[in-house]
């Protein structure tokens, strides 16, 4: 429900809006929260949402301020452990929220604590799922304070003949029309970096046995908190290639030699990708007579943002990887 625009308001009208009892009321009581420059939702007040942006926050107080107002829910919360997958309206709500009310959110990540995607195909730090309502629209008032580190997930390094290394996912997604959010960046966000590709297979001359073919190396798992794994050992050939380290928070993992014997070599892999950036290529064989598997390439870097042109950037920080509209 929504008061009226114009006419006749009432006490009455105001408290039954926002659930409040009219006895002994308190004028104080109905100032709107002030939301960002004490970087947080004040524990009492009206919610600090566009449509109630004509109550005052302190001085004199009047009726005709809330022409229009509505209640809205306010929702603060501060992130102080490592948090994996962290989706706004799924917290909004477990803490009481209905998927319909415009929301007055502010949500604190604490300095050394990371929010991170387990998944390269979403991001570590959503304001809504897949399948959930946007809370409230364009009326709402989300900010995100970061301290910490947002960090999408590194993307997995190439381990089979002829696969790329894999993309890096996200690492902040505020992708979805109608969302106005805040972000005041004091830490870093960053996309997963990529998966790095395998280096080249090869069939060289081996003194005891005619000709044998030597495997590529694989590439190393791109950097993110859940950083990618490292491509397994590129097997089914005379000399084998040895399994690549997976990614760590911004450091890729290190790629794997190929195999090697008698002055010919594999390829060695890509190695992954730091936060935001490609992996690299795999690498060419050497003394070899021909070429049966090319090397292949990295995977591209996860992006910082997706939807910037949602956000108002109060800070931008520390951003590795693309920002993008």
């Amino acid at each position: 429900m929504t008061l009226p625009a114009s006419g006749a308001i009432s006490v009455g009208d105001i408290c039954t809006e926002f659930g409040i009892t009219p006895t002994n009321i308190s004028f104080s009581s109905l100032y709107r929260a002030n939301g960002y420059t004490s970087g947080a939702v004040a524990a009492n007040g009206i919610a600090n949402i566009s449509s109630n942006f004509n109550i005052v926050q302190s001085g004199t107080i009047a009726l005709g301020q809330f022409y229009s107002a509505q209640k809205g829910f306010k929702y603060v919360a501060t992130i102080s452990a490592n948090t994996a997958d962290y989706v706004l309206s799924d917290a909004a709500n477990t803490a009481g929220w209905n998927g319909i009310m415009p929301i007055d959110a502010t949500i604190t990540i604490n300095s050394s604590q990371f929010v991170y995607s387990t998944s390269t195909s979403t991001a570590g730090f959503r304001l809504k799922g897949g399948t959930d309502n946007v809370p409230g629209g364009t009326v709402s008032r989300i900010r995100l304070i970061n301290n910490g580190v947002i960090s999408g997930k590194g993307g997995a390094g190439a381990g089979a003949v002829n696969v790329n290394g894999f993309p890096g996912g996200p690492g902040l997604s505020a992708n979805n029309t109608g969302y106005a959010i805040d972000v005041n960046n004091q830490g870093t966000i960053a996309g997963g970096g990529g998966g790095g590709g395998t280096g080249q297979t090869v069939t060289g001359t081996d003194g005891g046995e005619g000709t044998a073919t030597y495997a590529g190396g694989s590439g190393g798992g791109g950097a993110g908190y859940s950083g990618g794994a490292g491509g397994g050992a590129i097997t089914g050939f005379n000399y084998n290639g040895n399994a690549a380290s997976g990614g760590s928070w911004n450091a890729g993992g290190a790629a794997s030699n190929g195999g090697s014997g008698n002055g010919v070599n594999g390829g060695q892999g890509g190695g992954g990708g730091t936060a935001g950036s490609s992996g690299n290529n795999g690498g060419t064989g050497a003394g070899s007579s021909s070429v049966n598997y090319n090397l292949t390439s990295g995977g591209a870097g996860g992006a910082a943002v997706y939807g910037s042109s949602n956000i108002t950037w109060v800070n931008n920080g520390t951003r590795l990887g693309t920002v993008y509209n």
